[in-house]
């Protein structure tokens, strides 16, 4: 045969060895997919709004328009994410839409197993790219496949980046810089944080600039004043940098400026997070990023190793940040959620490890003492199941529940694992152990499963946890959670509400029920996503009950006719639907297994309404359980205050205000409250909401712990009752846990005649 008919058949030879060279690969990302799979199906309904929702709205109106909106109103460009998973909002069924969703996301972010294989072969063998590539798609974080968020296709895409951009400074070909250039713009386009990946793809070319051959012979020859001269830019340049960033980001000016004690501790607290997550022996095997003496340093493994650098530092500097300002706007969190990105590398330094069977001692002890630190101060959150911002502390979550360790005892089993994962690193490389044939390669296989099954483990336990969620979320909603559309055939629907402290009811009805795209509230408490400027969302009521605002100038849009309320606002209407809640209780007040089924009414109703849009009757200043509060803003002396808004009653008749005050709900210590009731006419204040005009009739009481009265007041609409308790009192001063200071439970109603 000559050359030339041979060269072929080498080049086919080659490309089957590929193919059969990804077959493990591909079987692990198939029996992934299978097991996420399974596992989402428990994952009944939506529940970290609320950013599922904010990407569900959008999603849908680009399924539906073209066009990103919220709730009527256009939005600007966020994310390609929910341009992913428009298509699937085209299924008319919201069940069918949900599932197939989710198991996009499921296989989307299991993709990740491909770049991550491919960025390892870059420095290990087969055998530990596979190992690095399935623990980097084996973790607790792999749980977030099932949320409708970013994640799931942040993920692939930034592992994607991380392989690229090593390629792309091995090679130094124009190709592969390209290809890295392209994929770090569309990560910064599927999630915002990613646009950190341009700052990683500059530090490690300067990384690897700075250790490059030709630079390292001319730092040979500076003196110590040019060394004085090279911090001073250093430094120069970080103040500019930091300057620049500050200029586009309050984030960053806040976090950096006012709070870099916490964003040190709360950076630490992420990274906490993150190392149990993986299993603390990958964040151990960092140290693989530093050159054991003897070890020759290739120009695939300087390029990997300058990537890896850079992204520690900055995707750890980027979380530390957002995690001080959170805690300043929000709230104080454990903020693994943007450190997940880096498992492909610390798997990757893993493998690097493993296989090598070699570390630096002095690096090793460094990134030992660090884990050590970590998850010795890491809050675990062991009562918070799950914890949707930290899904790595979800295997001491499990131990917590299923082995009853406190924290103590958690951080004492993690200090063993840190210890046996140190063993597992370092015995490979002694003497003794590697005069053993088998002795060295069996202690690495040892670790190597020990991992993946500690990844695996978290990941169910995280997987366990948010599916355990979302079924008792869904267990507290009416069934079906369509009901809306279904009795409305998914027309234009309005939620109408006030007083909203607790919005995942109202979510859950507008994620399940497409008709639902209205939110408003009578009081400025719609919740979002969506504009949350007055007029838009919060309507103006006059005396007659008409509502008006800047979205809704003729009381309700065109083509509205159903309305979802409150069940203490009455609407002008026809009741349609009051839904139905069954609960089940599976233990009595003893702790005692039971099986019990109840049935209790919605706290809201369905109805159609007339036109124009009106209220009959209002109650505000009432508290979910009755209780009435000082206003929001108030000192602590306070009265407390509510006030009921009756705009029409039926033929216009006047009749008779049902006014209940009481303090059943409070059996403790008595501090006596005085209960003011004004009685007049009801205008509209200068604020264009209800006010009261001119009293007609006040009236006096003192109310007692346990006692009740109900008062029965003459009233001709539109009439307006105001009503005031003081002092007020604190159940928590008196042992309770209850903060919030209590006049008495208050309920109005109207009847045309007193009893």
């Amino acid at each position: 045969m000559s050359a030339d008919a041979a060269a072929p058949a080498a080049a086919g030879s080659t490309r089957a060895d590929r193919l059969t060279d990804a077959v493990p690969v591909v079987v692990a990302f198939l029996w992934l997919c299978v097991l996420y799979g399974w596992q989402t199906r428990g994952h009944v309904t939506p529940w970290l709004f609320t950013d599922e929702l904010k990407y569900t709205q959008i999603a849908r109106s680009i399924a539906e328009t073209g066009q990103a909106s919220e709730r009527h109103h256009s939005v600007a460009f966020d994310t390609l994410y929910t341009y992913a998973i428009a298509p699937f909002w085209r299924i008319h069924d919201v069940h069918t839409a949900y599932s197939a969703i989710k198991y996009f996301g499921v296989i989307v972010m299991t993709a990740a197993i491909f770049p991550t294989y491919l960025l390892a072969r870059m420095v290990v063998s087969r055998p530990w790219a596979l190992f690095a590539a399935a623990g980097a798609v084996a973790g607790p974080s792999l749980a977030y496949g099932s949320f409708m968020i970013e994640e799931p296709l942040a993920y692939p895409v930034c592992a994607l980046s991380f392989f690229l951009i090593a390629k792309g400074l091995v090679t130094r070909s124009w190709w592969w810089n390209v290809a890295a250039s392209v994929s770090v713009l569309l990560a910064m386009f599927v999630r915002g944080q990613l646009a950190i990946l341009i700052v990683v793809y500059v530090v490690a070319a300067l990384f690897l600039a700075w250790t490059s051959e030709p630079v390292t012979r001319w730092r040979a020859g500076w003196s110590a004043w040019d060394w004085v001269g090279f911090v001073v830019l250093a430094i120069g340049a970080v103040i500019v940098f930091s300057a620049s960033v500050g200029a586009f980001s309050q984030t960053w000016i806040v976090a950096t400026g006012y709070y870099r004690h916490r964003m040190i501790v709360y950076g630490l607290w992420a990274g906490g997070a993150f190392s149990i997550g993986v299993g603390l022996l990958p964040v151990v095997a960092l140290a693989a990023l530093v050159r054991p003496k003897g070890v020759r340093w290739t120009r695939e493994l300087r390029a990997f190793v300058a990537v890896a650098a850079a992204s520690v530092l900055v995707f750890g500097f980027y979380t530390a940040v957002k995690a001080a300002y959170l805690s300043t706007v929000f709230s104080t969190v454990v903020e693994e959620r943007n450190l997940i990105y880096l498992a492909p590398i610390v798997f990757v330094c893993a493998g690097l490890a493993l296989e090598r069977r070699r570390l630096n001692l002095w690096a090793a002890a460094a990134s030992a003492g660090f884990v050590l630190y970590v998850i010795l101060t890491t809050p675990f959150q062991l009562n918070l199941y799950p914890y949707a911002d930290a899904l790595g502390l979800g295997i001491v979550q499990m131990a917590n529940r299923r082995l009853s360790f406190d924290d103590g005892e958690v951080k004492i089993l993690l200090s063993v694992a840190l210890a046996i994962s140190l063993v597992l690193l370092l015995a490979p490389g002694l003497r003794r152990v590697a005069r053993v044939r088998w002795a060295g390669l069996g202690l690495t296989l040892v670790a190597a499963a020990l991992v993946i099954s500690w990844n695996v483990a978290g990941e169910v336990s995280a997987s366990n946890g948010v599916n355990l969620f979302s079924r008792n979320l869904l267990r507290n909603f009416p069934t079906p959670p369509t009901w809306i559309d279904d009795a409305t055939g998914g027309k234009p629907t309005i939620y109408l509400g006030q007083k909203i402290t607790d919005p995942q009811g109202i979510w859950l009805m507008e994620f399940w029920n497409r008709g639902l795209s209205y939110v408003w509230s009578l009081d400025g408490t719609a919740p979002p996503p969506g504009r949350q400027a007055p007029g838009y969302v919060t309507p103006d009521a006059g005396p007659d009950g008409l509502l008006t605002g800047k979205s809704i100038p003729t009381g309700a849009p065109p083509g509205v006719d159903y309305m979802v309320a409150d069940e203490s606002i009455a609407v002008q209407g026809t009741d349609i639907l009051r839904p139905q809640v069954r609960s089940v209780i599976t233990q009595d007040e003893f702790g005692f297994p039971i099986h019990k089924v109840v049935v209790s009414p919605a706290p809201w109703r369905l109805l159609r309404i007339d036109r124009p849009l009106r209220l009959s009757s209002t109650p505000t200043g009432i508290e979910p359980d009755g209780w009435v509060t000082p206003p929001f803003g108030a000192s602590e002396d306070a009265p407390a205050f509510s006030a009921y808004n009756q705009f029409s009653t039926p033929g216009g008749r006047p009749g008779y205000i049902r006014i209940v005050v009481s303090r059943q709900g409070w059996q403790g210590t008595d501090k006596p409250g005085r209960v003011t009731i004004k009685v007049g006419k009801l205008v509209r204040g200068p604020d264009k909401q209800p006010a009261l005009g001119a009293v007609s009739q006040v009236l006096h009481w003192t109310v007692h712990s346990g006692t009740t009265r109900i008062f029965y007041v003459r009233a001709s609409p539109p009439a307006r009752v105001e009503l005031t308790v003081s002092p007020t009192f604190s159940p928590h001063d008196y042992g309770g846990s209850d903060r919030r200071r209590l006049g008495a439970q208050v309920a109005f109603g109207f009847v045309a005649r007193r009893p």
